[in-house]
């Protein structure tokens, strides 16, 4: 049996590889879905209240950080009053300073 002209080969792998690009994609779409949608379920799950009440954890939180941070300043002034050493000084003030504007913030 002689061929006169060549005639295409098919590979029986080919649809697979047709099915298996399809599976990918629809896994990427899936995939990009998801994460779409826990996105806008945390940004909405998660607007809250602006203000804390005045019995909530985090206005307890920040009671107690502003006692911390209080604490922090009369140290840092003790520090800064009571030392030759210019760096250590210097650090305190920096220390005091930043520590009562974080207190004010609070």
């Amino acid at each position: 049996m002689t061929l006169t002209e060549a005639e295409p080969v098919l590979l029986p792998d080919q649809p697979a590889s047709d099915r298996s690009l399809r599976m990918a994609l629809f896994a990427v779409i899936a995939v990009a879905a998801l994460a779409l949608g826990c996105a806008v379920g945390y940004i909405v799950g998660h607007r809250g209240d602006a203000t804390p009440g005045v019995s909530s954890v985090d206005a307890g939180f920040a009671w107690d950080m502003s006692v911390h941070h209080q604490q922090a300043v009369t140290m840092a002034g003790y520090t800064r009053d009571h030392t030759t050493d210019g760096v250590i000084k210097t650090l305190a003030y920096d220390i005091e300073t930043s520590q009562f504007n974080q207190v004010g913030q609070m």
